[in-house]
């Protein structure tokens, strides 16, 4: 007899948030999960539990890369398939993850539907390639791992909680006490028909020596059989009739009103019942509590990969090391024209060899920056500009003035290592909001030159490098095609909304700001307090994203909003 079990899956994950909802979302699924935050607890799991059907594995685990995982599960061919998880994938490691035996390969950030579809996929692999119905997956051996570079000691084995491990010679033990328990149970049913037949019969047997004695039902009172009490008998007023006098029709008439008018309360008792029950209140609160939980997922997932997109302070360093024997021979040269690190270069050569390596950086990061700059005392000396599918490098008359800027400010006062992250805002030239309008952030950091001349004369230069990263793609990327998405920044002033002409106005000149459309929600999100919940705008999942250590300028506020009725199925929105 086949064992008929459900379906498992071990979750290996350290993020924790991430791990606690995926735990969620697979049980309501359907699956009995298990949950590792190390790599040696796959590995403990492996030995002293049952093998699940599917793994979902963490590339970048505590101590042990999930890589090196799935090799030991794919030499000692077990049957669990696994599908790897990661927050640094490329295609080289998705390559040596598939061909290693990896079903499937996800990169992070994930959703819960991902992660579901993904899992049921891999179970059809299990299923598919499992030879036999009858046949118990067993844990694996210790001694299978003992060659590996993974140590498991019995402690381990020991401390793994409520769990029972199924051998073949338990499940068979198992099958043959639940066949005893069926036959126990059907046993006692069969006694306690028999106890109830019994007593039924001795009823009947007493019933049948009572004497039979027959009654005339219409006339009650004249029926000598009938004990009658004359002397208890109370005075009657003159109208009263008696019912012995009532004939049969008239008394069917009455016994027909009384069930015709019983019919009728009841009828109204259960309209009423039903109305207030509302039998769609459950199907709608189930709905709107996934969806609940699906949103807040989503707005922190969505507040993470704002956080990773415009903190992107490795650029700089890549661009700075790659361009800064040009740049310093560029400071140099225009400081003192008698120094050069490079004989015979000019500055149109450098501010060229310094265009060229801004160019190929913005080429291999199609779509992500607008402008790259190198600025001395305040002008640029060189600018690439990326304009739909053209890179540009501009002459000498197209360089500005930005010597008043902000971002150029603020670098002259960090340090070697330190860079400047502006706010979101809409790009300028020549002091003017240019168009088409272009949100970006600007990303500088101060360089410094220090030498001696020639004749032993002291010099320090300083520069600024800037990057001008465009911020509507990432916006785009945020939205969902059942929701209306808005972002507005640390004033309340909307940087994204379904209504463009309410975004940006601290740069255009109007007030349109998310207080003035969600007052009650932006009280709750001002305490920086994330918040998720049932309103009269529908459901909604807002955030609070800090872009650094302490509270500035640059944070931002995220607000998804569903309609309640699109989120409803089969029509029921139109109950509402």
């Amino acid at each position: 007899m086949a064992i008929i079990e459900k379906k498992s899956i071990l979750i290996a994950e350290d993020d924790l948030d991430l791990l606690e909802l995926l735990v969620e979302a697979l049980k309501l699924d359907g699956w009995k999960v298990f949950s590792v935050t190390t790599g040696s607890k796959v590995l403990i799991h492996l030995i002293g539990k049952k093998v699940p059907d599917v793994i979902l594995l963490d590339l970048n685990l505590e101590d042990y890369n999930g890589l090196e995982i799935l090799k030991l599960i794919k030499e000692k061919e077990l049957s669990s398939q696994v599908v790897i998880l990661t927050g640094e994938g490329n295609i080289q490691i998705a390559v040596e993850a598939t061909s290693i035996g990896a079903v499937d390969f996800i990169e992070k950030p994930v959703t819960t539907s991902q992660i579901i579809k993904a899992a049921n996929s891999a179970y059809k692999l299990v299923l598919k390639n499992r030879p036999n119905e009858n046949k118990i997956t067993t844990k694996a051996n210790k001694n299978d791992f003992i060659d590996s570079d993974f140590t498991v000691n019995d402690r381990d084995l020991r401390v793994i909680p409520n769990e029972i491990v199924i051998t073949p010679k338990k499940a068979a033990q198992n099958i043959q006490n639940k066949r005893g328990d069926r036959n126990r149970r059907a046993s006692d049913r069969r006694d306690n028909d028999r106890r109830s037949n019994e007593r039924r019969d001795k009823k009947r047997r007493e019933l049948e020596h009572l004497p039979f004695v027959p009654t005339d039902v219409s006339t009650p009172y004249n029926n000598p059989n009938f004990n009658y009490n004359q002397a208890n008998q109370q005075q009657v007023p003159n109208n009263f009739q008696n019912p012995g006098n009532m004939s049969y029709a008239t008394e069917k008439e009455d016994s027909n009103l009384r069930k015709y008018l019983f019919n009728i309360v009841v009828g109204l008792v259960l309209i009423i019942a039903l109305y207030a029950a509302n039998p769609f209140r459950a199907i709608r609160s189930y709905y709107i509590e996934k969806t609940l939980l699906e949103m807040e997922q989503e707005a922190k997932l969505s507040s993470q990969r704002l956080q990773k997109m415009l903190l992107r302070t490795d650029d700089l360093l890549r661009i700075e090391s790659l361009a800064a024997p040009a740049i310093k021979n560029l400071m140099r040269i225009t400081k003192n024209r008698n120094v050069a690190i490079i004989p015979g270069q000019n500055i149109d050569n450098l501010q060229q060899n310094i265009a060229n390596i801004f160019s190929e950086h913005m080429r291999v990061n199609t779509g992500i920056y607008h402008q790259l700059r190198f600025l001395m005392e305040g002008r640029e000396m060189v600018r690439v500009d990326y304009n739909g599918n053209h890179i540009d490098s501009k002459n000498s008359p197209d360089l500005q003035f930005k010597g008043s800027e902000k971002y150029y400010a603020k670098a002259l006062t960090l340090g070697p290592n330190e860079q400047y992250i502006s706010a979101v805002s809409l790009n300028r030239e020549n002091g003017q909001v240019s168009f088409p309008y272009t949100p970006v952030v600007r990303f500088s950091k101060l360089i410094v030159d220090e030498y001696h001349d020639v004749l032993g004369n002291y010099h320090t230069v300083y520069g600024v490098l800037v990057a001008n990263m465009f911020v509507q793609p990432i916006f785009e990327d945020l939205k969902h095609d059942s929701e209306r998405l808005h972002i507005a920044n640390s004033q309340g002033y909307y940087l994204l909304n379904p209504d463009m002409e309410k975004s940006y106005g601290f740069d255009l000149g109007h007030e349109s700001k998310l207080s003035q459309d969600f007052p009650e929600i932006t009280a709750m999100m001002k305490d920086h307090i994330s918040y998720t919940g049932l309103t009269d705008h529908g459901v909604v999942a807002g955030r609070f994203v800090q872009m650094g250590d302490t509270v500035s300028e640059r944070d931002l506020y995220i607000l998804k909003i569903r309609s309640v009725a699109d989120i409803l199925p089969f029509g029921l929105g139109l109950l509402e």
